[in-house]
């Protein structure tokens, strides 16, 4: 009798960590929407095929999410928008609904609904360009039909056509009723309360093997070291920072281990590896916890033993025993086994059957595992099947209802087709090969690109190894229990696979700004459950592209008409900081201010607060803005900055406050007030006195004189609003809004030593072709000598000696944005003399020739040189007050710092000289 193909087919069942446990929030809906399309349906299915085995991968991040829905335990930003009547909606509520309740008109879940699809599409031919027009583009009617169809459509039509409430609705189509919501809704709770039950049913009857993942699914030889991307792309570029925490690694593999034996009364056997990442340390760690086995791709498999995974012309494997076999591998600790799965399989499962007819479909994946059961000899082999076990089906006619009943249906009646249980495989054959290393890789390519390597990836890791490392220094420091054990969850939910798969050129899910700030939120959270202000630039975007920029410097001088009326092209060319933007779209702030612009001419400084809820009635809100005092003008200590800030229950300002505005509501209007905070003055008469009215918006002019600030000094901000007395916002979060007075610096001002960067192609006695490099040698020395601290820098060309000018390497590994891809560089440092820094920007590919200018690509080099210099700053810890720029080399670095770095607080105040 011939031996029947054993097939596994392993589910992964995964969604990201979209709670945020500081305030019991949902802050994306997917769990939800997917528990009513995909998670119940997939183990559902298998009642009517009880010869169909299947392993199921189930997440624990995602089991805990789904236990939190069903306990109760949250609010739903997205449903809390849904339910709310639209009538009652305000602008940004409106826009909020409008942007992320239309989905993409491509999708087949839309296209179904003719309804759902009109709106969708109306959304996209219109695509406003500021939230207001979004918040204008649909009628109550429309926004109410799409608050309906955007929570119908993820409704598995299974359960939609059992339901004669929803049917109704769906024949209905349109011009739905508030009392049209709450079925939908109820439907979903229904279905979501059966998920984890169901999972248990099929396990316990022994039709599928549950198993588990790292918690919050990390890519764990990432987190173990990032290092390792290396072996697979040595030339790949890395963050300035080396993220490797092991421990970490074992924490996040052992607390999955133990949540799923809680939840299902059985510990697992196997495991998924997030994005199917292994390396030896990954192997022994899980061996460690007494998992018997794990899964990766085929590639991984070709590099670890050294044997292609070759196909013949119709992609039939060569060598079918080499794939088809599970492995053992003992790496440091107890040995384990290994299955690969077939990718060319699975991703038509995933990819390709979703263009084709069920049956047709369902067909050819049989004709498949057909020809490698007929290539089957005297060893048994184990085809694995193994994808995601709910995304494709979004592209499948009937969510791959129909795909799946044929393709079980067949599966059940074939004699030479025998579908089990990796497990139950394993303990029926005992595994004959082993490998003797696991190369570090993934799914895709059998590398790390897809996580690591892009600019904002290694940003993303940047920030992520510097919290990491804030955490680990409380932790040594024995701090409070509680408030640890609050940072460090919140510190391995950011340690996550999908934060990073959405960063890079890689992946574009539409939703990439919301990624980014719900990756840095989780980030924030590490500090504030420290009680400690996280860094400012957790509250700047990592996509670059992103919709809209959380702050703006200001272009130019604007003097503003303050009637009443807002003229928004007046104010364009001012400063702004967007709260909206700073907290990320899912996590709308609880305060009263949208956006604040800044802005000055000669005279005034002009303010204006965009407030927030302009639809509803006023609220008893008042504003708060604090300034610094002039350089040397008041002592530290004589404000009320502790007073303040125990007020505000904030933390540092960053700056003495020695100025207090208040606006006080007055009817209609607001009275505005300045005083000095020095508690002696604070019921004196207040130094500037005026009324704004508020509309839209609330904006004024406070005169500079009012302030007692000179010409060239830096006057620094901060927003605060309370609402019935009480503090519910500070704006920015972290630091300050910072403008410079403006005037004539030499009249009235003390002189003050700057910190002077002066970047230059060429620096005698160093690199010399003319001119240029006598000046920017001896400029740099003359200003030391009157003070100020400067410092230098230039292209370290092939012809520099090291050794002869005594150069040391202070920076390496400095990733520096070139297009899409940083290009690392090192940076080393010299003297001038004897006590000017020099340092020199070292990248072999660009500046490691004889000679230079005069290549073919020289415009590539010099830009390249402009965006080292500003790069390297950071690292070093050197915040010039000044950038002096030299010839056409270097000459872009302004419109750098415009652009590029517009929204970095570290180059707020960077001013720019060009010879």
């Amino acid at each position: 009798m011939t031996r029947p193909l054993h097939v596994a087919f392993v589910w992964h069942m995964h969604q990201p960590y979209y709670k945020d446990d500081l305030q019991d929030t949902f802050l994306l809906p997917w769990v939800r929407l997917r528990c009513a399309k995909d998670y119940y349906k997939m183990p559902a299915l298998l009642d009517d095929y009880p010869a169909i085995k299947q392993t199921f991968n189930l997440v624990p991040a995602l089991v805990a999410q789904v236990e939190d829905y069903v306990d109760g335990r949250f609010t739903d930003v997205y449903l809390d928008l849904a339910r709310r009547p639209a009538s009652e909606l305000t602008i940004d509520e409106r826009a909020f609904i409008a942007r992320w309740m239309t989905e993409s008109s491509q999708l087949r879940r839309v296209r179904q609904y003719p309804r759902y699809l009109d709106l969708t599409r109306k959304r996209e031919q219109a695509w406003p360009r500021t939230a207001d027009d979004m918040g204008r583009l649909f009628s109550d009617a429309e926004l109410r039909d799409l608050q309906v169809w955007f929570n119908l459509s993820w409704i598995g039509p299974e359960v939609i056509s059992a339901d004669p409430r929803l049917d109704e609705l769906v024949r209905k189509g349109r011009d739905f009723s508030e009392d049209d919501k709450e079925p939908v809704f109820n439907v979903h709770f229904d279905v979501l309360r059966k998920v984890l039950p169901k999972y248990r049913e099929v396990q316990d009857r022994g039709q599928a093997e549950l198993i588990t993942s790292p918690y919050y699914h990390p890519i764990l030889p990432l987190i173990t070291d990032l290092g390792i991307a290396r072996v697979a792309r040595p030339d790949l570029a890395l963050p300035r920072r080396r993220f490797a925490h092991p421990d970490d690694a074992a924490e996040q593999l052992r607390l999955g281990v133990e949540a799923h034996t809680r939840r299902f009364s059985n510990r697992p056997r196997g495991i998924w590896p997030p994005e199917a990442a292994v390396s030896d340390d990954v192997a022994r760690l899980a061996a460690e916890q007494g998992l018997d086995w794990m899964l990766s791709d085929e590639g991984i498999l070709a590099r670890s033993s050294g044997s292609a995974i070759n196909r013949d012309g119709d992609g039939r494997l060569m060598q079918p025993e080499l794939l088809y076999a599970p492995y053992r591998v003992q790496t440091g600790g107890p040995p384990i086994h290994l299955v690969f799965r077939d990718g060319r399989l699975s991703n038509a499962i995933g990819f390709e059957y979703q263009n084709s007819g069920p049956d047709e479909a369902a067909k050819d994946l049989i004709d498949r595992l057909h020809g490698i059961q007929r290539r089957q000899q005297d060893a048994p082999l184990l085809a694995v099947i193994a994808l995601d076990g709910e995304n494709c089906w979004d592209f499948y006619e009937r969510n791959g209802n129909d795909f799946l009943h044929s393709l079980y249906g067949r599966l059940g009646h074939d004699a030479d087709l025998k579908t089990v249980t990796v497990s139950e495989f394993l303990a029926e054959f005992p595994t004959e090969r082993s490998l003797a290393r696991i190369h570090p890789g993934s799914w895709i390519n059998a590398n790390f690109d897809t996580w690591v390597g892009d600019q904002e990836h290694n940003v993303a890791w940047d920030l992520l190894s510097e919290a990491r490392d804030f955490l680990s220094e409380r932790e040594r420091q024995a701090d409070a229990g509680a408030e640890l054990a609050a940072a460090r969850r919140e510190a391995l939910i950011a340690e996550g696979s999908d934060w990073f798969w959405w960063f890079g050129r890689s992946h574009d899910s539409g939703m990439d700004q919301i990624w980014d700030s719900l990756f840095r939120l989780h980030l924030r959270n590490i500090y504030m459950s420290c009680q400690q202000p996280p860094p400012a630039r957790l509250y700047q975007p990592i996509v670059k592209d992103a919709e809209s920029s959380a702050s703006k410097r200001p272009d130019r001088k604007i003097t503003p008409k303050l009637n009443g009326a807002v003229d928004h092209e007046e104010w364009s060319a001012g400063g702004y900081v967007d709260v909206m933007a700073l907290f990320g779209a899912m996590h709308p702030p609880s305060g009263a201010v949208r956006r604040i612009w800044f802005g000055h001419d000669d005279r005034n400084l002009y303010l204006r607060f965009d407030l927030l809820d302009r639809g509803r009635a006023s609220r008893a809100v008042e504003l708060e803005m604090l300034f610094s005092a002039g350089p040397g003008r008041r002592s530290a200590g004589d404000g009320d900055a502790g007073g303040l800030q125990q007020r505000t229950g904030r933390g540092s300002f960053g700056f003495d406050p020695a100025f207090r505005l208040t606006a006080r509501r007055d009817g209609v209007d607001f009275q505005l007030e300045l005083r000095e905070t020095t508690p002696k003055l604070a019921g004196s008469e207040p130094l500037w006195a005026g009324r704004a009215t508020a509309a839209e918006a609330l904006a004024f002019a406070v005169p500079f004189e009012a302030l007692g600030q000179d010409p060239g000094e830096r006057l620094e901000m901060v927003a605060l609003a309370y609402e019935d007395g009480k503090p519910v916002e500070q704006l920015p979060p972290t630091g300050s809004i910072a403008v410079r007075v403006p005037g004539d610096v030499s009249h009235g001002g003390e002189n003050r030593p700057l910190k002077i960067l002066l970047v230059s192609a060429e620096v005698a006695p160093f690199a010399k072709v003319g001119g240029l490099a006598d000046v920017a040698g001896a400029l740099p020395k003359a200003l030391r000598a009157m003070g100020h601290d400067v410092r230098v820098v230039m292209p370290r060309y092939g012809s520099v000696d090291v050794e002869k000018y005594g150069l040391r390497r202070v920076v390496t590994d400095l990733g520096v944005p070139l297009a899409h891809q940083p290009v690392n560089a090192d940076v080393l440092e010299g003297r001038i003399g004897e006590n000017v820094p020099i340092y020199f920007i070292e990248n072999q590919q660009f500046f490691g020739r004889e000679g230079m200018y005069g290549f073919w690509d020289d415009d590539a080099r010099f830009i390249y040189f402009s965006r080292a210099a500003l790069e390297m700053l950071r690292p070093l810890g050197f915040q010039p007050d000044v950038i002096h720029v030299n010839d056409w080399h270097t000459a872009v670095i302004p419109n750098m710092l415009a652009r590029l770095y517009a929204s970095d607080p570290f180059f707020a105040d960077v001013a720019t000289v060009l010879t």
